[in-house]
């Protein structure tokens, strides 16, 4: 069984979505296709995420927490996903639909991270530390047109803070995109998000794509702390994503 740093070593560029829940939406907003179609602003040479890693305090394998209210497909995996050629999510938005379907399945060794409740109101869930690899097509359809491209998901059972200080920064690992959407979920969490973006160097983040959590102004608040430049890209409503406050997207500096 290989570890999740053996995992990682073959990608190149890659996607970090802490507190990510169920939600797969990175792997169609954040691609080739989406950005032409969309004429989101992209640098010569920026390359697009070959890995996107989703972290949560719960993985996949755990039942905690009922999501069945929410009525969003996204929360919802079906029976079965890990078999070959299953349909992993599905979501449709007025005149465009996304599926993500599993072409192969590997489970990864568990990690060794801490547990901490000063981080979590929730206990520890009975998959925490575990990790797998999902490698899957993204079909995504726009009225008539139909895009399908191939990409890989790790998707790790840890708290963020121990995720990202016991293992992305001291593996060397770089996050050049990083998301954060709602994060912390549905009241998983202690802690805002805005230290992810104060170790923008340490994880090498280019790219953020998320909530407004303050960004452009962590200088002022945390005058002792690093902090980004953010140039605004591009910007979508709350309904295409999180329901509630648009998404943006930055490039940091």
């Amino acid at each position: 069984m290989r570890t999740t740093e053996e995992a990682i070593k073959q990608y190149k560029h890659i996607c970090w979505y802490p507190s990510a829940g169920k939600d797969f939406r990175p792997l169609l907003f954040i691609s080739d296709w989406y950005y032409k179609k969309n004429n989101v602003p992209k640098d010569n040479r920026q390359v697009f995420p070959d890995l996107f890693i989703l972290t949560d305090l719960c993985g996949l394998f755990d039942s905690y927490g009922d999501y069945s209210s929410l009525g969003d497909a996204y929360y919802q995996l079906k029976e079965g996903f890990c078999e070959p050629g299953s349909n992993l999510i599905r979501v449709s938005y007025k005149n465009s639909s996304t599926e993500i379907i599993v072409k192969k399945y590997e489970r990864l060794r568990d990690l060794d991270l801490p547990f901490d409740k000063d981080y979590a109101f929730f206990d520890k869930a009975s998959d925490y530390n575990s990790a797998i690899l999902l490698n899957v097509e993204v079909v995504s359809r726009i009225y008539d047109v139909t895009n399908r491209y191939e990409t890989s998901i790790i998707y790790v059972a840890a708290l963020n803070e121990y995720f990202a200080d016991n293992f992305l920064i001291p593996n060397g690992i770089k996050t050049e995109y990083q998301v954060i959407v709602a994060y912390g979920g549905f009241g998983g969490g202690h802690n805002g998000p805005q230290w992810i973006a104060q170790r923008y160097k340490e994880l090498g983040t280019k790219y953020l794509i998320g909530n407004s959590y303050g960004w452009c102004n962590l200088s002022e608040e945390y005058p002792d702390k690093p902090a980004p430049r953010c140039e605004y890209l591009y910007h979508i409503d709350g309904e295409q994503w999180s329901k509630g406050q648009p998404v943006i997207w930055y490039k940091l500096t």
